[in-house]
Order: C-alpha cells, then sequence, then structure tokens
C-alpha cells in the first residue's frame, strides 16, 4: 500500500532513512476529547484483489507499545472530513 495525500490541511511525516518515503497525516481531535493522527493508503491493484478474495489486512506497528488504531475505508469514520 502506498501512503496518499488527502486533506488540504495535513503536514508530513518524514524521515532521516532513504527506504522510507513521507507520510502525510492530518491531526484530528474527538467530540470525546480524543485525539489521533490519521493517514490514507492506497492499495495496489495486486492488494484490492487479494482482498476482494477475503485475504486479511495486517498493520505493523513499531516498538513494544502498541496504540489504539482503527482501519477504515470512511473518512468520517477516523474524523479526515476535508
Amino acid at each position: 500500500m502506498t501512503p496518499v495525500s488527502f486533506h488540504p490541511q495535513e503536514q508530513l511525516f518524514t524521515s532521516t532513512d532513504p527506504n522510507v518515503g513521507d507520510l502525510p497525516t492530518i491531526r484530528v481531535e474527538y467530540a470525546d476529547g480524543g485525539r489521533g493522527i490519521v493517514s490514507c493508503w492506497r492499495p495496489s491493484f495486486r492488494e484490492r484483489l487479494s482482498m476482494l478474495m477475503g485475504r486479511p489486512v495486517y498493520l505493523c506497528v513499531l516498538g513494544w507499545l502498541h496504540p489504539p488504531v482503527l482501519l477504515s475505508t470512511d473518512a468520517h469514520e477516523v474524523g479526515a472530513k476535508p
């Protein structure tokens, strides 16, 4: 999957590692006071076919602490209303 630009007020996470690409994100604050950082990813044609056939999507959060996460295809559900 490839991260994509998706919101007019996004900020870019970058890395000094040449093997790591830029990550467009936005910060969101939810009605209950919770906060989050949202990024948008576009699956390749092959990945879309795999998902259509019922293959799962895996999430890897690097490090030993795992924050709560939410995967969705709906920008409104994650608070990314452009």
